[in-house]
């Protein structure tokens, strides 16, 4: 699991440097103007951080988890990588959600849950887990 979290942070940090990179650059507005906006002081925390790794971790660390707002699929994890990732580092799936959990006591899985290492020998829980890991077979909504 720290590898994951470790590959992770590396792709957000390197996401990041990118994105900065080739932005596109708005025009600055008059400096008399007060930026109170939650974005802008995002934004002025986010550049007086990267001057210091350790802030810089601090700062994405405080930042909101729990799901990506914005990803292109060519930067992407591809969904069989993380199966191969939990199954080394002896993870375990919760059957009804699809979603890996840390191995409990002496490194068991609980009831519901099954060794991710199984879904390389039962097809039907790697076609789910992909399913559910990626956007294969995903129809987007009309409109």
């Amino acid at each position: 699991m720290n590898r994951i979290l470790g590959f992770a942070c590396v792709l957000i940090l390197v996401f990041g440097w990118f994105a900065e990179a080739l932005g596109q650059t708005k025009p600055r507005s008059a400096p008399f103007v007060a930026e109170t906006t939650a974005e802008h002081r995002a934004a002025r925390a986010l550049d007086a951080a990267r001057a210091n790794p350790l802030d810089l971790r601090a700062f994405l660390a405080a930042m909101p988890k729990g799901g990506d707002l914005h990803v292109h699929l060519v930067g992407a994890v591809y969904a069989e990588s993380w199966i191969g990732a939990a199954a080394e580092d002896q993870m375990c799936v919760n059957i009804s959600s699809l979603s890996l959990v840390q191995p409990h006591s002496q490194g068991t899985c609980e009831q519901g849950e099954v060794p991710a290492g199984k879904a390389y020998h039962d097809q039907h829980l790697y076609d789910a887990l992909v399913d559910a890991f990626s956007m294969r077979g995903f129809v987007p909504p009309p409109g």
